[in-house]
């Protein structure tokens, strides 16, 4: 079997991705998922009317494997192939691909990897689903929070509008998928911190980082305990470096917080802030990735 597959729990753009690789690779190739989309990716798949992917955390039939929008195999269920990747394509810094020896390596610089696939339809004329452009258009807008995010450019922003061309995204769908995210709010503190939380592999140790991108973000914190939350998350998870990224996209930034002095030391080094008392704000929207970047 030949597979396409992203991050384990996947969010809207790593389902993009594997359905957009999917329909550019053609009969062959089968677009699987690991694990249980978040509820903004279920929300965009049951309005464009596409099927939520097979999932799967058994690849030991593998032949091939594209693997979009990860690059960590911490991100990928135990037992994972590695050997078996034959080209990545990633927005993520960290480029070290050595775990993949036989994958052709792509790491474009750009807010989502929904638009490295998009670009990679136009030179072919590839253009085989308008419901497959949008979901492309609406995981761009997913990962760059609206295309405010620090690390949104130029190729996000000319992606988003040659899709809009074509498949024209209205502010109402965006809206509404913003919604779907924010359901996870009602959960409390810990189920949020959950729901968006990636594993990477340091110097120091496996470090978890929490993410959580919200419209009006800063005054959700204000009613919860969210250290505590992070505390009990790094126990459960065994971890001694856990941190979250706090993303208030209503005002453009961002709070992290570190669950020990270990962590905030280690984002210190990666960022060059201080972290007093183990939280740094931050004066525009950074992401997970602007975090890990220099681990």
């Amino acid at each position: 079997m030949n597979y396409i597959t992203a991050h384990f729990n996947p969010d809207t753009d790593a389902i993009a991705c594997v359905l957009g690789m999917a329909a550019l690779a053609g009969p062959g190739w089968t677009p699987v998922i690991s694990g249980r989309p978040d509820d903004e990716a279920l929300w965009v798949l049951d309005h464009l009317n596409i099927p939520v992917p097979p999932s799967t955390t058994d690849f030991s039939d593998a032949e091939k494997i594209i693997l979009l929008d990860t690059h960590f195999l911490p991100q990928l269920p135990d037992d994972f192939p590695a050997d078996k990747v034959i080209r990545i394509i990633d927005h993520h810094p960290g480029n070290d691909f050595s775990a993949f020896p036989n994958a052709r390596e792509i790491y474009n610089k750009c807010g989502g990897a929904a638009a490295s696939i998009f670009v990679r339809m136009m030179p072919s004329e590839k253009i085989l689903d308008k419901k497959i452009l949008r979901l492309l258009g609406l995981a761009i807008q997913s990962n760059s929070n609206n295309l405010r995010s620090w690390s949104t450019n130029d190729f996000d922003r000319g992606s988003y509008a040659a899709i809009g061309k074509i498949a024209p995204i209205h502010n109402d769908e965006i809206a509404g998928m913003f919604g779907a995210r924010a359901r996870i709010l009602k959960e409390g503190a810990y189920k949020t911190l959950a729901a968006d939380f990636k594993l990477f592999d340091t110097d120091d140790g496996k470090l978890g980082i929490s993410q959580i991108e919200q419209w009006g973000l800063f005054g959700w914190l204000e009613t919860v305990d969210i250290e505590s939350a992070l505390r009990s998350l790094a126990a459960d998870k065994g971890l001694d470096l856990c941190a979250v990224n706090c993303a208030d996209i209503s005002v453009c930034q961002s709070i992290v917080f570190t669950v020990n002095d270990r962590t905030a030391e280690l984002m210190r080094r990666a960022t060059g802030l201080p972290f007093a008392g183990g939280t740094q704000q931050f004066g525009e929207m950074v992401l997970r990735k602007n975090l890990t970047g220099k681990l």
